[in-house]
């Protein structure tokens, strides 16, 4: 299966997302939120990404976590919400975070949490609802809130990971001619946002209007040199009370076709972007009631602007071999300054003394070997089948590994990412998934740099060592793990590993 990020949308589903304190129902509140969901699943979620759904109130009911390249899964999880108002049930937060980890799975990922805060929410005893997380990142979006509601339990949730924060939504309430009070169409749009928040989704709003008659034109004008990625998104709110008829036209007076059939979140889909002014026409409208129009679009990613570098702590020609051991070989590849993760990265090493003779030397950035930190954006490894004096060219190759390769946020600097910086004492940087952005595919290769080897003969080199020894013990069983070694240092493979067995 690809390693794509993985979210669980957990969905409360009880009274409260449908009544108010009075017994009263309130016009809109669930449709919103259902409709929001959905439309989320349907257009909005990445589409190299697993999604599972929760939902969750005295009772609970999950998805399976799919992957939504499939339509059909899409669809599958989008009708998962349920069509009716809830009416029956409360909440019990650590039972459906809990379920949203073990649709997670092993390899974890997102959990953006959908819930209500018009009414204070009482952990239950012996509840641990922050310990359910697992420390997976949790977005809490409190649809709606309260103003002077308590958010404490939220905020625990959200300072999991650095990168996550409570999600406020006012609860905007409009009178009803009937007595019955009318969530806000303002609201459903919050949601939306929320949603896309915590998505981490790149799409930005482009133009919004809105009106308020109930015939009328919200006029969205595009006008920017800005290249963005194919489709946009008009995206019509309106009140789960007004029926009014929608259409949207491009520049040229083309009618562009509703995406799908979700009820009060419409989403008409534009092809190719062009500058100009799409048209939201709005007819038999209730003349009280807001109907909001909203232009979205992707900007397309900047030009990778790929560097890849090397050096060595005295120098390249200054590579200096003693008895058992090599020089190190240090590497960065950087994207528009921000350092570049979990690349394949090799060195191609040839002997301008041996015709054209060369050696690979994979550069590794996990903590083994030459490398002294892993995940900092430096990729090492040891120099090995050279003799001092050797003058050599290097050729630096860096790939996107398959896919796995992320660029680092420019809210995070990782360390050290610059020559000459100092490394120290880590195995291992623990680097949020959340401060990562998929580079997309690259290779790249550097020019040659030359250097010179010094010292002395090593001689034999030895297999690396072994670092990350762990044992796990089952009964009279005893299973170890490690990371084997290479056969000279960190480079190659050994032709056999040797475990005594100690009485």
């Amino acid at each position: 299966m690809p390693d794509w990020p993985r979210t669980a949308l957990l969905v409360e589903n009880t009274t409260a997302m449908a009544w108010d304190g009075n017994g009263k129902q309130v016009i809109g509140r669930w449709k919103q939120l259902r409709d929001n969901v959905r439309q989320f699943i349907l257009q909005e979620a990445a589409a190299e990404s697993y999604v599972g759904v929760v939902l969750f109130g005295s009772s609970i009911a999950a998805s399976d976590m799919l992957p939504l390249t499939d339509n059909q899964n899409r669809e599958k999880l989008a009708n998962f919400i349920s069509e009716d108002s809830p009416t029956v049930g409360d909440k019990v937060l650590g039972a459906a975070i809990k379920r949203g980890v073990q649709l997670l799975g092993p390899q974890g990922g997102t959990l953006i949490l959908v819930t209500q805060n018009v009414q204070e929410y009482t952990p239950p005893p012996n509840e641990d609802v922050v310990g359910a997380a697992e420390n997976n990142p949790v977005w809490p979006i409190l649809y709606p809130s309260e103003q002077n509601m308590p958010t404490q339990i939220y905020e625990q949730l959200a300072g999991i990971s650095p990168d996550t924060s409570v999600l406020t939504i006012p609860n905007d309430i409009l009178p009803s001619e009937d007595g019955y009070p009318i969530q806000s169409v303002d609201t459903s749009v919050g949601l939306h946002d929320s949603l896309l928040t915590a998505a981490g989704s790149p799409t930005v709003r482009r133009a919004n209007g809105n009106c308020l008659t109930d015939v009328c034109n919200i006029g969205l004008q595009v006008s920017d040199n800005t290249a963005y990625i194919s489709p946009a998104y008009v995206e019509v709110f309106k009140s789960p009370s007004d029926f009014a008829v929608i259409s949207v036209t491009d520049p040229n007076g083309e009618t562009i076709a509703p995406a799908n059939q979700v009820q009060f979140v419409n989403m008409y889909q534009i092809n190719t972007l062009q500058n100009g002014v799409y048209q939201v026409s709005i007819t038999n409208s209730a003349m009280t009631k807001k109907v909001i129009a909203e232009l979205w679009a992707t900007p397309a990613p900047a030009p990778l602007n790929l560097e890849v570098s090397a050096w060595s702590p005295k120098g390249l020609d200054n590579l200096p071999y003693s008895k058992g051991s090599a020089p190190r070989l240090l590497a960065t590849v950087t994207t528009n300054s921000s350092p570049v993760l979990l690349a394949d990265v090799t060195a191609v090493v040839a002997n301008k003394d041996s015709q054209g003779a060369s050696v690979n030397i994979t550069l590794n950035d996990n903590g083994i070997g030459a490398d002294v930190t892993g995940q900092d954006g430096v990729y090492s490894g040891y120099l090995v089948g050279f003799q001092p004096q050797d003058s050599v060219d290097i050729t630096l190759t860096a790939t996107d590994n398959n896919g796995l390769a992320m660029m680092v946020t420019p809210s995070l600097r990782a360390a050290p990412t610059t020559q000459g910086a100092v490394a120290c004492c880590g195995s291992k940087l623990n680097v949020s998934s959340l401060q990562l952005t998929a580079t997309g595919n690259f290779a790249f290769t550097s020019s040659a740099v030359s250097g010179r080897f010094t010292g002395v003969s090593p001689g034999t080199l030895p297999p690396g060592q072994v670092t990350d020894l762990q044992a796990f013990r089952t009964g009279r069983d005893v299973t170890l793990s490690f990371t084997a070694p290479g056969a000279q240092l960190d480079q190659g493979e050994g032709e056999c590993l040797y475990v005594p067995n100690a009485k």
